[in-house]
């Protein structure tokens, strides 16, 4: 679906929720927030005043402006200018019909951007209205965390993307992606097991918070030290030797192993480097292989999820469910 097609799609679905729905929805979103790893470390937050289809801020920003220090969006142009909220913040309707603040322009730094979207996909991929405001701003400031926030029917299988498209490191929306995966292995009464190494036990952990769980969730190997993947998992020391922990190799011999083991219908394996220490040229900090094994073969990938370790861990743990999930959509 290309970006045009997909925003009257999501404008078409926007019309069958109302206004109170909507706001529902916006505080559960929004309470997920407040429980981030990131928000709660944040002080010094991006956020945006909402537009009456966008998760909903206006209590949000009343709540936390006097905890932490929030910054909105002001449009100048064709560029996002960044300007501190506070009590005494007045307010003039800009583009898109935003009301937008009409302080000095923010000259500090940011511990966490909050995003709104058009829509989104479990990958991060976001599409706007279409102007490049918010990818034109992100490019600038890389190295702070980005989440994207939206209502369910906003979340796509896949969105377009451009070179320039910068992703979000998150996204949060009412159901997460273990959620998801644990209704499609439920209603298809198949079942799942991990082999983790970098993840140490994220995954499992995830998925048994989930009522129920028990039903598509077999079990879980931290095969944490080297040889316990031998010992474990059956991962051949030969393997090892020759492509090191951190291969595709090694996480499809894990995946493997792991669903033989537990006698599961899918088995989902890590292997990576989460840092600060131990990176290597050929796997830096960052560097994750994912595998996911069935009756048909394994797919496995590499990613590099930055250098800060309980990120690593976080995002590796999403992309492994997300992996999961597309597969099982396949």
């Amino acid at each position: 679906m290309e970006k045009k097609e997909l925003r009257a799609h999501i404008k078409a679905l926007k019309k069958q929720h109302t206004k109170e729905q909507l706001l529902e929805q916006s505080l559960v979103i929004l309470n997920k927030l407040e429980q981030h790893p990131d928000f709660i470390r944040a002080q010094r937050v991006m956020l945006y005043n909402a537009l009456p289809d966008e998760v909903q801020t206006q209590a949000f920003l009343e709540k936390w402006h006097l905890c932490k220090t929030i910054i909105l969006p002001t449009v100048v142009g064709d560029d996002i200018i960044p300007v501190e909220y506070g009590k005494d913040t007045t307010f003039a309707v800009g583009d898109f019909n935003i009301l937008e603040p009409q302080n000095e322009p923010y000259t500090g730094g940011f511990d966490l951007m909050v995003v709104p979207g058009v829509a989104f996909d479990r990958q991060g991929n976001r599409i706007g209205r279409g102007k490049g405001y918010y990818d034109r701003f992100l490019c600038q400031h890389l190295e702070v965390p980005r989440i994207g926030i939206c209502f369910d029917f906003q979340l796509v299988d896949e969105v377009p993307t451009e070179p320039l498209d910068i992703r979000m490191d998150e996204v949060i929306t009412l159901k997460s992606v273990e959620q998801e995966v644990f209704e499609l292995l439920r209603q298809r009464h198949l079942t799942f097991a991990s082999a983790e190494s970098c993840t140490g036990g994220n995954i499992a952990h995830r998925i048994t918070l989930i009522p129920g769980s028990s039903e598509v969730f077999r079990g879980a190997a931290v095969t944490y030290a080297t040889p316990t993947k031998t010992k474990v998992l059956g991962v051949p020391a030969g393997v090892i030797e020759r492509h090191t922990v951190v291969s595709q190799q090694v996480v499809e011999a894990m995946a493997q192993g792991v669903r033989a083991l537990m006698e599961a219908d899918f088995g989902v394996a890590t292997t990576g480097v989460a840092g600060p220490g131990g990176g290597t040229e050929a796997s830096p900090v960052g560097t994750v292989w994912i595998g996911v094994a069935s009756k048909d073969g394994v797919i496995s990938k590499c990613f590099n999820f930055g250098n800060h370790r309980e990120r690593v861990i976080r995002r590796a743990t999403l992309t492994a469910y997300e992996m999961l999930s597309r597969h099982l959509k396949k």
